[in-house]
């Protein structure tokens, strides 16, 4: 009863607001090609924050960019939410900074971003500074950090090292390649793994040795969720002898609750959006979702949901002012707020760890009898 009663609260804040005039908004996102379940996905999230005092006006990034932006501009709309690739959003950030319009860039933020563009999204370099800060603040040592060879690994792992080196804590990095077949082949390499003789008598479990990173006892891992499970099953079967595990991958499916207890307690990631926070807002937020597209939402629909949720407080025309006017905003994927004369921003991002995995293995099995 008590999470019904909280869900109608949340329900009549977010649809209670002082609109004077109906808001256009200009939607433009893939909604066809190999994207368009990110494009479908925000969509869905921003509809469900969205209230009548608003107009939706939907276009395909795909089909023709120049075109479709042409259309949303003689539809007049207020604002403009998207593209989502950076080749698109180059386009529209030069169109709208030569007609002063606003845009609200959920994916991709350009560096020559004119005064109209505003950033809303998970920045995975921002997460490894704050993951950083963390390791800094707890003087974390003895510390590995394993990273994939891709761009935005890359740009995490250089964040996250740079911010260690000023506060005095230089650890030890290596790379892999992901999405290989080799993790294992890789695993026992790096930590010079080998098989220990036993009595088969006494166990027949499988016992190893390693003789390298013998004092590490933190691990960072900046990787996709398939290549961080990967380790992290691997650690635990090899059995190094690590106190934590770090991350700061976007957790979007089930697997990581499917992993050992054992390593589980080890485990501490950031994430842009925790589905299972229960709060207010997010009971609302996934049981509309669920009711509407029978699933769970993931990150991207929290994104839209978010920006929804700004957009639907809109109550002048000069938008890109009021939107820098927002010190605050605690929305599903973090706590935004503006740090510069650009309007970009900055998220604090959710820490979970082992209890909150705890629970929501708990409401899994809970659920299944």
């Amino acid at each position: 009863m008590k999470r019904i009663a909280l869900i109608a609260i949340v329900f009549c804040m977010i649809s209670l607001n002082g609109f004077s005039y109906t808001i256009k908004i200009g939607y433009i996102a893939p909604l066809s090609g190999k994207l368009s379940i990110l494009g479908e996905t925000f969509l869905h999230g921003m509809q469900i924050s969205l209230d009548n005092s608003t107009e939706l006006i939907v276009k395909d990034s795909n089909n023709n960019i120049a075109e479709a932006y042409n259309d949303l501009i003689q539809n007049g709309v207020d604002i403009i939410v998207g593209p989502f690739t950076k080749q698109n959003v180059s386009f529209v950030n030069e169109k709208t900074c030569s007609i002063g319009k606003t845009a609200i860039l959920p994916m991709f933020y350009p560096d020559n971003a004119c005064s109209g563009a505003i950033g809303y999204r998970y920045d995975p370099v921002e997460a490894a500074r704050q993951l950083a800060n963390i390791v800094c603040e707890s003087k974390t040592s003895n510390l590995l950090v394993l990273y994939a060879l891709e761009l935005t690994s890359l740009n995490e792992k250089n964040a996250f090292l740079e911010k260690l080196h000023s506060c005095g804590i230089n650890p030890d990095s290596e790379g892999f390649l992901s999405g290989r077949k080799t993790y294992n082949s890789y695993f026992k390499h790096l930590f010079m793994i080998h098989k220990r003789k036993h009595i088969k008598s006494l166990t027949d479990k499988e016992t190893f040795k390693y003789y390298r990173y013998r004092n590490i006892k933190n691990v960072v891992i900046f990787s996709n969720q398939s290549d961080f499970i990967k380790f992290a099953n691997l650690f635990n079967y090899y059995d190094i002898k690590i106190k934590r595990l770090f991350t700061t991958g976007i957790f979007t499916d089930s697997s990581i609750y499917a992993l050992d207890k054992h390593i589980l307690k080890k485990i501490t990631y950031i994430t842009p959006y925790y589905q299972y926070a229960d709060n207010g807002k997010n009971l609302y937020f996934r049981h509309q979702y669920s009711q509407k597209y029978n699933q769970n939402p993931n990150q991207i629909a929290a994104l839209g949901f978010d920006i929804g949720t700004i957009i639907n407080s809109i109550n002048t025309k000069d938008i890109y002012s009021y939107l820098k006017s927002i010190k605050d905003f605690y929305g599903l994927i973090g706590h935004l707020f503006f740090f510069d004369d650009a309007g970009r921003g900055v998220f604090e991002y959710r820490i979970v760890n082992y209890n909150d995995i705890k629970e929501r293995q708990y409401e899994l099995q809970h659920n299944k009898r």
